[in-house]
This record gives C-alpha cells, structure tokens and sequence, in this order.
C-alpha cells in the first residue's frame, strides 16, 4: 500500500519542481559590472571620456601636448585654447592675446598707437604714453606753459587768454593800460601786449629792477632764450619766431602738406618726412 503510494506522489513532486523552478516571463538581464564599466547607472564610457579631456581652466588636453594640433592656431594656442602671443599665428582677433591680428601676415601683434605716437612718446598696449610737454591721442599737441594759468585755452602750445588776462601763461591781469599788465609800471613801453621795459627794469611788467644799467631797453620775456635782443626787439634765432620768439616754427612750414606742432610736422595722409615733402 505504502509503495503505491510513493509512486503516485513521486511524478507529482517532480512536476511541481519543474513548474515553480522556471520563471513565467523572460528575466531582466543584469547590469554588467565587470572592471572599467558602470556602476548603479553612473555616466556612460563616453561621458567619462569627455570629462578627462579636460583638463587645466577646462581647455582640451590637446591644449597642452606641445604640438600643433586639433583648431589651434599655432602650438598650444590659439582656436579652443589659450590665445596666442605677440609674433604666433592666429586666424581672427580672439586667437591672440592683444586682440589684434594681422590679416596680411596671420601673426599676433600688438595694438598701433595713432600717429606712432607722433614720435613724442611711446606706445603702450594702444595707448600714447606722451613726453612731457605733449598730449593728445597721438601726442600731436604741444601743451601751454602752466596749462595758461586756468585764464585761457591752449592751442598747439599757445595760449589764447580769456578777457582780462594776458601773458604767455595767461597769468597777469590786464588792467587796460593799452593792454599791458600794470601799463609797464611806467617803467617801459607796450608793444602789442609785451611790455618793453627801461634800462635796469625787467619782468613781465616792468617792476622788478634788474641790477643792471643797460642803456639798452630789454624785450619781452628776454626772447625765451630763443633770440637776441636788439633795441628792445627780438630778433629770433631761426625756427622761431614771434614778439618774444616764443613760437617753433615747422621745416618748410610742412610744405602745405600737414600741421605744425611745437616745432614737429604731422603730415596729411599720403605725405612724410620731416617736412611733408615727399609722398608715402
């Protein structure tokens, strides 16, 4: 009886295992962890590798492998990289470091100044750094003594005084005595709004003694150095001229080619030379 039994049950069991051992649906394939893959559905391979191609200020590793490669411009520059330096190849403005690039030679260079700085001054990253005496873009304007004392304009190293003010720098009152400061101190003469002042006075206004017994009459501002005084008037050595040779005159007065200033030609486009006589 028990033997009958345990051949019926046996074929049951067995089905049973073979029914409850296989899934009813196809299993989901596992996640493939073997060395170098992901992990939990971090990023892919190809993301991994486009963040280690970045590397120093987040440029290209390209960027740093001391050859010419990938969009640069010149080794290591240029393109995705850093911008290049004076003298390296560059394509456009932001290959270079200066922003400028030339378009004839595809190198790096640095910025002109205007007018090269009109040679009275040096050129910085653009900007005019101007000799003393000189201001402007390009150095083209020659500066007033004591910028005219804040009583006039200064044009091209002259100052032009506002009313009720005269002398070079614009500095003495003028106090209608035929235009001169203080009517000479009825020590001297005007002339044109200079004083010339009597033997043993000087100054712009006649009042201070000079020391001296001249018998000769002295002359306004004592020529500035520039002339000799002759009877009371300057006779201007050459390149100057004026009452009291104050003003530098211009080589060949810039051959009608260009402006003076202080002495210095700034010639018209299509004109150089120290005159403006010969054709760039």
């Amino acid at each position: 009886m028990h033997l009958r039994v345990h051949r019926l049950i046996a074929p049951l069991v067995i089905l049973a295992l073979l029914l409850w051992g296989c899934p009813s649906e196809e299993a989901e394939p596992l996640e493939d962890v073997g060395i170098g893959g992901d992990v939990g559905g971090g990023e892919d391979a190809d993301d991994w590798e486009d963040s280690s191609s970045q590397n120093q200020g987040g440029l290209p590793e390209h960027c740093f492998d001391g050859e010419l490669s990938g969009d640069e411009t010149d080794v290591d520059c240029g393109g995705s990289c850093a911008p290049c330096e004076d003298g390296q190849s560059c394509e456009i403005r932001s290959d270079c470091q200066s922003l400028e690039c030339d378009q004839d030679e595809l190198v790096c260079v640095s910025p002109e100044c205007p007018a090269n700085c009109s040679g009275r001054g040096e050129c910085v990253d653009g900007q005019c750094e101007c000799d003393d005496g000189y201001t402007g873009a390009g150095c083209e304007t020659r500066e007033c003594f004591n910028d005219c004392s804040d009583n006039g304009v200064c044009d091209d190293g002259q100052c032009r005084c506002d009313d009720g003010w005269i002398g070079p720098d614009c500095s003495v009152s003028d106090t209608g005595g035929n235009n001169c400061p203080n009517d000479c101190s009825d020590n001297g003469y005007c002339a044109d709004g200079f004083c010339i002042c009597d033997p043993g006075w000087t100054g712009q206004d006649c009042s201070t003694p000079s020391g001296e017994n001249n018998s000769e009459p002295s002359c306004p501002n004592d020529c500035w150095g520039n002339g000799q005084c002759v009877n009371g008037n300057c006779v201007c050595d050459s390149g100057y001229s004026g009452v009291d040779c104050s003003t530098q005159e211009c080589p060949n007065n810039c051959s009608g080619n260009g402006n003076c200033s202080g002495g210095t030609c700034i010639c018209n486009p299509g004109w150089t030379g120290s005159d403006c006589s010969t054709p760039a």
